[in-house]
């Protein structure tokens, strides 16, 4: 799962409403969520999740390299 601006406070909370936020996440039984600090577009995270799923089922391709090599592909 992917979440923009979850880890931010302010207007909206505090910023430890990430740490519900990831309870809720592992008690529907999620391996791992991604989440920013700051806005991104709808269309430039759509680009970015689809490369990182198929950067992620690479064998021998872990969430960070899979993220990794996502964000560079999303710079070329």
């Amino acid at each position: 799962m992917s979440a923009c601006e979850t880890g931010i406070g302010g207007r909206f909370g505090s910023g430890e409403e990430i740490l519900g936020f990831g309870y809720l996440m592992e008690e529907a039984g999620a391996d791992a969520s991604i989440t920013t600090l700051w806005q991104v577009d709808d269309g430039g995270t759509q680009i970015l999740m689809n490369e990182f799923y198929q950067q992620l089922v690479k064998p021998d391709s872990g969430k960070a390299e899979a993220l990794r090599q996502a964000q560079l592909e999303f710079i070329r």
